[in-house]
């Protein structure tokens, strides 16, 4: 079927399901997804697997009602109209915001790649890795998916802070290894990288991904030169 917006078609349905139930499609495409969710049977089954495996990583944590502020803001955003004031808008422009929802998203995401998800009896030709990535004082996170059947990586942002003159590069770290370089990625940080035979030795849980921030067109040296503006450990789904 046409799907409008059209998607990264270089994207896996069992990826772009991924996505679709860690909530860091951007709007268009989460809508997208929805059609395709009550279309497509077999596209349905996958999201109901990716539910049911990260399902049970919420169990023992309260719900936490939002913040006063947050929920009027988006109140106002939702139902003031136009009668909206011109103020709200500088409001949801602002960076601390976006920082507070990328934040939160992550916090989500940090329980998915920080816990392994027992019962899956998927054989190892079909292992996958994920891993949510951030660090201290960066307000760059992104979510990284390694599907072992079709050896691609996927990296997707949940915030990305981009620097003039300066590329991201991503890399992964085997256990008491040297850093591997992934290649420079886009300033939207999403990413598809096909990964080379003599690399996917290291794709195994325990290892790192990371993106640093390097010189134009990647690392000079080919070991990261540059501070390391998110990180995160790769566990098994």
């Amino acid at each position: 079927m046409d799907r409008d917006p059209p998607m990264d078609d270089d994207r896996p349905d069992d990826v772009i399901a991924g996505e679709f139930v860690l909530g860091v499609l951007e709007a268009d495409e989460r809508a997208a997804v929805q059609r395709r969710i009550e279309e497509e049977p077999a596209f349905a089954a996958l999201v109901r697997d990716w539910e049911d495996s990260l399902d049970p990583l919420a169990e023992g944590y309260e719900p936490v009602e939002a913040p006063a502020r947050i929920r009027d803001a988006v109140e106002a955003r939702l139902f003031a109209g136009s009668e909206t004031p011109s103020g709200s808008a500088g409001f949801w422009q602002s960076v601390s915001l976006w920082r507070g929802v990328a934040l939160a998203s992550m916090l989500m995401l940090a329980v998915v790649g920080t816990l392994l998800v027992t019962g899956d009896q998927r054989t190892p030709e079909r292992d996958r890795l994920l891993a949510s990535l951030s660090a201290a004082g960066s307000a760059s996170r992104f979510v990284a998916f390694y599907e072992q059947a079709t050896n691609t990586m996927h990296l997707s942002p949940v915030a990305v802070e981009t620097q003039p003159n300066r590329d991201m590069e991503l890399w992964i770290i085997p256990p008491g290894g040297a850093p591997v370089s992934l290649g420079v990625i886009p300033a939207s940080g999403q990413a598809v990288i096909p990964v080379p035979g003599d690399v996917r030795q290291h794709f195994a849980a325990g290892a790192t991904f990371a993106v640093s921030r390097e010189p134009a067109g990647g690392s000079p040296t080919g070991a990261p030169t540059g501070p390391v503006i998110a990180a995160g450990l790769a566990k098994k789904i």
